[in-house]
């Protein structure tokens, strides 16, 4: 008695597809993650860019504090202040005189940013430089001369305004 073997797959070729087939949907799940995570990350990065202009601003009026006598101090260090507009992000700022405007009378100051967040349990820090000049704008002047103080209004415990 002959028999004769009909067309199809054997148990052991299945099992060998099978594992290819893993093997390779594993592959793919693990791009796809490590993308969504780079996507994650540019996003961050993207947002902390994005709030740069909100910093500079915030450190236009924070950077350089006005003396008693009225005329310009020299600028304080920001550590971790949360950046008007978002609440994910926090910075830290420094400055140095510039080498051709050293001394007392320093004008123009190298601004050193940090801005960071925390994704995944870790932090991340984005560095950016800029440089500003030792004044400190008409606006915080006379919120100064007519408050009495640096920084707006206290709101009272209700969260309404005067």
């Amino acid at each position: 008695m002959k028999t004769t073997r009909k067309g199809g797959f054997t148990i052991l070729e299945v099992v060998f597809a099978m594992g290819i087939l893993l093997i390779g949907m594993s592959v793919v799940l693990g791009l796809l993650s490590f993308g969504a995570g780079l996507g994650s990350n540019a996003m961050r990065r993207a947002e902390a860019a994005g709030s740069l202009e909100f910093i500079v601003a915030d450190l236009e009026e924070r950077l350089f504090p006005i003396l008693e006598d009225g005329s310009v101090g020299p600028p304080i260090t920001i550590e971790n202040a949360p950046v008007p507009g978002s609440d994910r992000l926090v910075y830290s700022a420094s400055a140095v005189p510039e080498p051709n405007h050293e001394g007392p009378a320093a004008i123009l100051y190298r601004v050193d940013i940090d801005v960071a967040w925390s994704r995944g349990g870790s932090e991340r820090v984005l560095s950016f430089a800029t440089l500003m000049p030792r004044q400190v704008p008409f606006g915080e002047r006379l919120r100064q001369a007519l408050l009495g103080s640096s920084g707006p209004p206290a709101v009272p415990q209700g969260g309404q305004g005067p």
